[in-house]
């Protein structure tokens, strides 16, 4: 898209809450990351995950009010080319992350075994075992670790790549976040930007031998694949 585009803050914010953030961007001809600073530039507010899966199933969303601005904040926001200047998506600090990346010696390699852990990694481990011996007091009052949502089988897997991933991102300056609880977190601040990630086994679908044919119930098991993926889980 070569020509300017400038849309209103109200507008925006109406379509935020209306449409998928990937399809605004799509018709603006610029990335869903864009979108995501553009809202955050003119100070409008965005849904949380799961929004659009509740909506689509006919469950109560909230929708946050569009909040004032003070004077001489902006109320629109022109949107120019392609690759859209204005939000300096080639500054010189993304042309030395790219030549910091070349280097062999910043490659983030998952190693065949768990060595120096990483404290979250430790705190993960002792989490995992005072867990698996139902010592669920001592649980509660454990130290955050890292957000793996994977079987058994998959878990020292899981953790060394975490382990890598979370040493190569402190080493890139970046910060490292883990909440504790049934909804804890585990998230990288980048350039101001909190992203929430974790790690997930992809399950299969199978029959359940056990199911007997009077009940509806308990007719399928879930069975781990091996299979892992590394999400992202904010919205934008």
């Amino acid at each position: 898209m070569n020509r300017e585009r400038t849309i209103d803050r109200r507008d925006l914010y109406i379509l935020v809450w209306t449409k998928p953030v990937t399809q605004i961007a799509k018709d603006f001809g610029i990335s869903d990351v864009a979108v995501g600073k553009i809202c955050k530039k003119l100070n409008i507010p965005k849904h949380g995950l799961g929004y659009w899966a509740k909506l689509q199933h006919g469950k109560k969303v909230k929708q946050a009010p569009l909040p004032a601005i003070s004077e001489g904040d902006p109320e629109s926001y022109t949107i120019k080319g392609s690759m859209d200047a204005n939000l300096n998506l080639t500054t010189s600090l993304i042309e030395k992350q790219k030549t910091f990346e070349t280097k062999p010696s910043n490659k983030i390699t998952v190693k065949k075994s768990l060595r120096n852990p990483h404290p979250l990694i430790q705190q993960t481990i002792h989490r995992k075992k005072a867990y698996d011996s139902f010592l669920y007091h001592d649980w509660h009052s454990l130290p955050p670790g890292v957000n793996i949502n994977v079987s058994d089988g998959s878990c020292s897997r899981a953790l060394r790549i975490m382990d890598a991933l979370i040493k190569g991102l402190e080493k890139r300056g970046h910060v490292i976040t883990a909440t504790s609880g049934y909804d804890g977190y585990t998230a990288v601040a980048v350039e101001g930007e909190e992203l929430k990630f974790d790690i997930f086994e992809f399950s299969k679908q199978l029959p359940n031998p056990e199911a007997t044919s009077y009940s509806y119930s308990n007719q399928t098991i879930l069975e781990p694949t091996g299979r892992l993926s590394l999400r992202i889980q904010n919205y934008y």
